[in-house]
C-alpha cells in the first residue's frame, strides 16, 4: 500500500488571475482577498468607466502601476489585458521558484 504525500501549498501576497470570460476570476480574486487580505485590483474596472467608457492604455497601465506601487505588501490581480500584463506579471510571485 502507497502511503499518503500531504502537500502544502503556499500562496504569495502578488497575485495574478487570467482565464476566460464568465469563468469566475472575479470571483476567485474576490474570495482570495478577503481570505488573504488583500486589495484586489479588477483589471475591467481600471480599463472601463462609467457608460463602459474605455481609458486609453497608457492611463490604464499609469493606474495598475500606482495600485502596485500603493499596495507593495500584496495585491491580486484579475482579468485578461495583454497589452499590459506586463505591469503584474513582472512583479507576481513566483512561489515554485522563490519563498513566499
Amino acid at each position: 500500500m502507497a502511503a499518503r504525500v500531504e502537500t502544502q501549498y503556499v500562496l504569495g501576497k502578488r497575485i495574478v488571475i487570467f482565464g476566460a470570460t464568465g469563468s469566475g476570476k472575479t470571483t476567485l480574486a474576490r474570495r482570495l482577498g478577503e481570505t488573504l487580505g488583500l486589495p484586489v485590483m479588477q483589471l475591467d474596472s481600471i480599463r472601463h468607466e462609467r457608460g463602459w467608457e474605455s481609458v486609453d492604455w497608457d492611463e490604464m497601465r499609469e493606474r495598475m502601476e500606482a495600485f502596485v506601487t500603493e499596495h507593495a505588501q500584496g495585491w491580486i490581480s484579475e482579468g485578461n489585458y495583454s497589452r499590459v500584463r506586463d505591469v503584474t506579471l513582472s512583479r507576481a510571485d513566483n512561489c515554485p521558484a522563490q519563498d513566499c
